[in-house]
């Protein structure tokens, strides 16, 4: 028996180095996956660390864009916020001595004006350039402006790849009724879908919103820009013909708007408010007596009759002419009502004043506008007109279309515009020997360049001027956070309203998902 025992403890000393050996392995397994573990906590906290910094950088980009848009110096500077490489191009965030280290901010745009499409400019995006598709149901939701169904369609007819039942539907997706147009769809079409929804039957938040409506898609809201950088990509050219389609989004908008000021800032005269006598002070000490004493006339009794009286005979005083039964004050010859009094004419359009008459009650000949009409006359009170009245007391204006800025397809869907006279603007446009800038000095601050440099008549302003202006304050700002070597790469877009102020952001989305959209190169890295 002893010798039983004697032979079998090699086997068991050897049982037990082998359970020690696989203990070590195990041992040894735990800590790689342990070190594993951490330095793969360690690579991710580094890269959300870094992914963090980036977004601060992309952020600092847009609160930069912020402080230009709020500087009202820097609003009456040429290009001020559209090329400013000096305040937005490969801005330092982050110093270090290595390239990984660096962090910093481009607020980039695509540059149309570039042939190829290729280049990238360091600037904001204007977006009262574009057609405002709020702001035309808006216009024809308003009964002065008198917009049919047809003339509604038509200002998105000349867009690329646009149809009637498309241009019908966007319309009716966004005004209040269910009732479909002509080409169009409502909720009764879209409660049919899975998932079912209904139109939102009121303003668009984001252009994106469009991709809810019948027949609209991707390929057709954003064209070729497969990542939204407003710039052709290797690969972005689908059809090889040479051209960037930017689809929609190069002409429509949801948000645009104006400040409701002079050009240097200060406030406007409302022509058309309830003060009469008030109204006639505050034109004196700017235009002066004569143009004083026309306007306020014309609030009292409109345009006089274009009929010819009889030799003799005094012109009939108009039906609707204001009654000043109670309180009055004297103004430059006229017993002007004591506010409230809105007057019996509103006036729609400030193109309305230039030439014609006023029959003034009581007075034998009719009051001759001083704003005359001869061609040669309109450039030397025009401009100022335009800057110094206003149509209202509202602090912005909503959705007017830049005419300094806007491309020829959404010039050619208003009302009364002709190839001819578009053409002629997008000509202008790019034209070097006039600045078309908001500066003060600018023969193109307003758009009374229109009239005086022969695009088109004062009479056909009239039916322009409630859908065009010469400027815009909200942008559309791409901010992208980077490093300069390796890194993620984080794409911000913004749209700041600076109609307000201090300016805001109306709507922030994250564009990292589509990709970094620049090389090192287009985003300014020295």
């Amino acid at each position: 028996m002893k010798r039983e025992l004697l032979r079998s403890s090699p086997t068991r000393r050897a049982t037990v180095l082998l359970v020690v050996l696989v203990v070590i392995v195990l041992l040894a397994l735990a800590a790689y996956t342990l070190v594993e573990m951490c330095v793969a906590e360690n690579e991710a906290s580094n890269r959300f660390g870094r992914s963090a910094q980036a977004r601060a950088f992309a952020e600092s980009g847009i609160d930069m864009a912020i402080t230009l848009l709020s500087d009202p110096t820097e609003r009456l500077q040429p290009d001020f916020a559209t090329s400013r490489p000096d305040a937005l191009s490969a801005v330092l965030m982050r110093q270090s001595d290595v390239p990984r280290g660096r962090g910093r901010f481009s607020v980039v745009a695509g540059d149309t004006n570039d042939a190829t499409s290729k280049a990238v400019r360091f600037g904001l995006t204007d977006e009262s350039g574009k057609l405002n598709l709020n702001s035309l149901v808006s216009w024809q939701a308003n009964s002065a402006l008198s917009l049919t169904d047809a003339t509604a369609r038509n200002f998105l007819l000349n867009l690329p790849y646009m149809t009637n039942d498309l241009a019908d539907s966007i319309l009716d997706f966004i005004d209040a009724d269910d009732t479909a147009r002509q080409y169009g769809a409502e909720s009764d079409y879209y409660t049919t879908l899975s998932p079912p929804y209904r139109a939102a039957n009121g303003p668009l938040q984001s252009l994106d919103d469009l991709l809810l409506v019948k027949g609209v898609t991707p390929a057709l809201l954003f064209g070729e820009d497969l990542n939204r950088n407003g710039v052709m990509d290797p690969g972005e050219d689908a059809n090889g013909d040479g051209v960037f389609d930017r689809g929609w989004s190069a002409y429509l908008t949801v948000n645009s708007a104006e400040r409701n000021v002079q050009q240097d800032g200060s406030s406007r005269i409302n022509v058309n408010q309830t003060d009469l006598p008030a109204l006639y002070d505050a034109i004196v000490g700017t235009l002066g007596d004569k143009q004083a004493q026309y306007i306020v006339a014309y609030r009292m009794y409109g345009p006089a009759s274009t009929g010819n009286p009889s030799p003799g005979k005094q012109p009939a005083t108009p039906s609707n002419a204001n009654k000043t039964t109670g309180p009055t004050v004297l103004r430059g010859g006229l017993q002007l009502p004591m506010p409230p009094s809105t007057g019996s004419h509103t006036i729609t359009s400030l193109y309305q004043l230039i030439g014609g008459s006023v029959q003034v009650k009581g007075q034998r000949r009719p009051m001759t506008s001083p704003f005359l009409s001869a061609q040669t006359q309109i450039a030397s009170y025009l401009p100022e007109m335009l800057d110094k009245l206003s149509l209202s007391d509202d602090l912005f204006v909503k959705g007017r279309i830049n005419v300094n800025k806007a491309p020829i397809q959404i010039l050619l869907g208003l009302p009364k515009m002709t190839e001819q006279m578009a053409t002629q603007i997008v000509a202008a446009q790019t034209s070097g020997s006039t600045t078309l800038t908001t500066n003060t000095q600018s023969p193109r601050a307003t758009n009374a360049w229109l009239v005086t440099e022969g695009v088109c008549s004062a009479t056909t302003m009239q039916s322009l001027d409630p859908y065009l202006t010469s400027r815009g304050d909200i942008y559309r700002v791409q901010s992208v956070g980077f490093f300069d070597q390796g890194g993620p790469v984080v794409r911000l877009e913004a749209i700041v309203d600076a109609a307000v102020q201090p300016p805001r952001i109306l709507n922030l989305r994250d564009l990292s998902e589509l990709g970094r959209g620049f090389t090192p190169q287009q985003l300014g890295v020295p």
